[in-house]
């Protein structure tokens, strides 16, 4: 009868860091969670500032690698062995990377454009916003006034 060591894969090294900093997070947050949140808040807004430029870098750099590999002889390599077909037809196989949601990361991508576009676009107009806002609410409470429905703004 042999016996074999049961040899895990697991390096503690690591493995007991991490558990020990997610506890950490997890005990902290359920604590306090308003705290956390405040915390987490600065974090996100630190990390949207300082390294904001590097994904909109990196997602057009990786856009560009992509369609310069299929654009070139390199789209063309076969992977598998020379005899073997391939199990899906390009229809189906475009059909599931575009279920999978990779059409949802580019046009991330796209809209985050054009929230900065819009958000500078509606810097520009901010005054003419205001105005607007003050318009609405004299209108709402002319016709609220007049229809018996007086409440102060």
């Amino acid at each position: 009868m042999t016996t074999k060591a049961l040899r895990s894969t697991i390096l503690l090294p690591v493995f007991l860091p991490a558990v020990f900093i997610i506890l950490l997070l997890v005990i902290g947050t359920s604590s306090n969670p308003e705290l956390a949140g405040k915390a987490f808040s600065i974090a996100l807004t630190w990390i949207t500032e300082t390294f904001g430029w590097f994904y909109m870098l990196s997602v057009a750099i990786f856009l560009v690698f992509i369609v310069s590999v299929a654009a070139s002889s390199w789209g063309n390599i076969k992977l598998g062995p020379d005899h073997s077909e391939p199990q899906y037809s390009f229809a189906e196989w475009f059909a599931m990377l575009f279920s999978a949601g990779y059409v949802l990361h580019c046009s991330t991508l796209v809209l985050l454009s054009l929230y900065c576009i819009m958000h500078l676009h509606l810097r520009v107009r901010q005054k003419q916003l205001t105005l607007l806002n003050k318009q609405c609410k004299l209108h709402f409470s002319i016709g609220d006034f007049i229809y018996g429905q007086y409440t102060e703004l």
